[in-house]
């Protein structure tokens, strides 16, 4: 998105106490940002998508919070649960990242909490799955780090973002560290005529949160 001028989105928010049981997430982490484009669009056709759950706890908290500000949204969750396969477009080698959960330890864990009625995974590559999503999606969160996995994501899912719907793009703004999801964001960007704002949220100086607000 470079040439863009970004925006910071500034939304408020009902605080969650700090207490509240289902914010599995730690203050000021990038699930802040999250929550208040969660506010924004409420209203909005359209359920939330988080691509990329690794265990949990972004969906869990994403669940529990809507139904703390009595959204009749739910949020489905898509990975392999496998881990990460990264290609060339994603730079150095990453190990064996994030192969520390199952589907059925995140079902376990949503049941645990109460919130299955809210949340729901679905497991499998996103080349098999992805396409089959149903209806409109309010709020698509692309946590999948990969070049692969950005742009499949991309391509699924953008048009069941309607106009004022919001993308976040969790890795974009880390480059150095992600590249394969920047490169990804910026050539299916390159196809795209729709006129949208794109901006930034810093939760903290070195993880910017970008997102895109669909015109």
């Amino acid at each position: 998105m470079d040439g863009y001028n970004p925006r910071t989105f500034a939304v408020r928010r009902p605080v969650l106490p700090d207490r509240y049981p289902l914010r599995l997430k730690p203050a000021r982490h990038s699930i802040d940002f999250t929550l208040q484009v969660i506010d924004a669009t409420e209203g909005l056709e359209g359920d939330v998508v988080e691509c990329g759950s690794y265990q949990g706890e972004g969906l869990i908290t994403m669940a529990g919070y809507l139904d703390f500000i009595g959204s009749s949204r739910k949020v489905v969750g898509y990975d392999s649960f496998a881990g990460l396969h990264p290609t060339n477009e994603d730079g150095s080698a990453f190990g064996h990242l994030f192969t520390d959960t199952s589907s059925e330890a995140v079902r376990a864990r949503i049941k645990q909490l109460g919130v299955e009625s809210r949340a729901s995974i679905v497991e499998g590559e996103f080349s098999d799955t992805l396409h089959k999503h149903a209806g409109a999606i309010s709020v698509l969160v692309l946590d999948c780090d990969l070049y692969d996995s950005y742009l499949v994501a991309l391509t699924a899912l953008w048009d069941k973002v309607p106009a004022g719907g919001v993308v976040v793009l969790d890795e974009y703004g880390r480059p150095e560290k992600w590249p394969g999801a920047k490169a990804a964001v910026d050539e299916f960007l390159e196809t795209r005529a729709e006129n949208a704002e794109y901006g930034w949220w810093f939760p903290l100086p070195e993880a910017p949160r970008w997102y895109i607000r669909k015109a």
